[in-house]
């Protein structure tokens, strides 16, 4: 049963990190994430055909996100990308704000957009927390990277002037180090095994005691002189 307890505190733990308390920052360096993140999983593909209209999906480590929008092949329904990228991305053309949900807050995600026009857009994305950062994306040069770290984010959106392509999505590789916001929920699970201990402990000693006690009142009951008749 000990075991058993610490496993729970540990995962207690564990899901306390999707609201760690670090400070959130954004990017448009997919090197600088990378080395932020140190471990990364990359999502290619929606699981569905092309043109399919989509409400959501799940990252290939388990992020789950909602959006509206419409899945394209790059190729057949998305013409260029950036460094080789082959996979599905996320298009309507006619949208000019995309957003995000996420199910249970991440340490970090990135993305890449691209502007429908072959020309210099500005595209901005904002953090549920309030965050935001913009940098001028060229449509005729590819796609262009946006990301954070830090946790606290349940939800992004993109804006541009223009309608755009996201995909090649980019979510941490989950952590195994507790961070701050998780030693609490660990530290009170650990105080309640504590407690727990400790009357188990009491238990015994006071049956022993309360044994002892109805023995002695036995014993000067037997050896007492009879009441006068």
């Amino acid at each position: 049963m000990k075991k058993l307890s610490w496993a729970a505190c540990v995962a207690m733990g564990t899901i306390a990190l999707g609201g760690s308390a670090r400070a959130t920052a954004v990017t448009g360096s997919i090197h600088s994430w990378q080395a932020a993140v140190g471990g990364w999983t990359e999502t290619a593909n929606f699981g569905v055909v092309n043109n399919s209209a989509i409400t959501g999906f799940t990252t290939a480590n388990g992020v789950v996100l909602s959006v509206n929008n419409v899945v394209r092949q790059i190729g057949h329904g998305w013409t260029t990308w950036s460094g080789g990228y082959a996979g599905q991305v996320l298009a309507n053309y006619d949208s000019s704000v995309v957003t995000f949900g996420l199910l249970t807050p991440v340490s970090g995600f990135g993305f890449f957009v691209e502007p429908d026009p072959f020309a210099l857009v500005d595209v901005t994305l904002t953090t549920s927390n309030g965050l935001s950062f913009t940098q001028a994306v060229n449509g005729k040069a590819g796609a262009a990277f946006f990301g954070w770290t830090g946790g606290g984010v349940n939800g992004f959106t993109i804006t541009s002037p223009q309608d755009f392509a996201v995909g090649e999505f980019w979510s941490p590789a989950p952590s195994i180090v507790p961070e701050p916001s998780a030693w609490n929920v660990m530290l009170l699970g650990l105080g309640g095994l504590g407690a727990m201990a400790r009357l188990a402990r009491r238990k015994p000693a006071r049956v022993a005691a309360l044994s002892r006690d109805r023995q002695r009142r036995h014993a000067a009951t037997a050896c007492s002189p009879g009441r006068p008749a």
